[in-house]
C-alpha cells in the first residue's frame, strides 16, 4: 500500500495555467497537487506508472498520491532544478512536426523559465497512462 500525503487545507498559493488539469504549487513552488478529475483513477495510474519507471530505470516525474480538503490528487516535486527551463512537449513537437498547431504552444510557468537547461514536460510515465 502506498501512503497518502495530506496536503494543509491553506496550501493552494498558486495555481498552475499549463495544462488541462485543475492543479497548484505549494511550499514555495516546490511541490504540485493534481486533481483527480471525477472517478477516473488518474492518482493510482499514475503512481503506478511512477513506480514502473522507478523500477525499469526509466527517468519520470516522481508521483505520490494525496488528499487536500477531502479531494483527491497526486503530489509531485518540481523536476526543474533552479538553473533549468521547463521545455513543454508541445514546444518540441511544433518544431520537428511541420504541420503542428501552433495554437497549441504554451508557455512554461515563470517560476521554470530563463536559464540554460532544459527538461521535458511530463515522463515515460504520462505515455503509459
Amino acid at each position: 500500500m502506498f501512503p497518502v500525503i495530506t496536503v494543509p487545507p491553506d496550501a493552494a498559493n498558486l495555481p498552475e495555467q499549463v495544462g488541462s488539469k485543475r492543479k497548484f504549487w505549494y511550499e514555495d513552488k516546490l511541490k504540485l497537487f493534481k486533481f483527480v478529475l471525477g472517478e477516473t483513477g488518474e492518482d493510482w495510474s499514475e503512481k503506478i506508472a511512477c513506480e514502473l519507471c522507478r523500477l525499469l530505470g526509466i527517468p519520470h516525474a516522481h508521483y505520490e498520491l494525496g488528499l487536500w480538503n477531502g479531494q483527491r490528487g497526486v503530489v509531485s516535486e518540481t523536476f526543474v532544478p533552479p538553473e533549468g527551463r521547463l521545455i513543454l512537449g508541445n514546444e518540441l513537437l511544433a518544431r520537428i512536426v511541420e504541420d503542428y498547431p501552433a495554437k497549441k504552444i504554451l508557455s512554461c510557468a515563470p517560476a521554470h523559465c530563463g536559464a540554460s537547461s532544459s527538461y521535458i514536460e511530463g515522463s515515460a510515465a504520462s505515455t503509459w497512462v
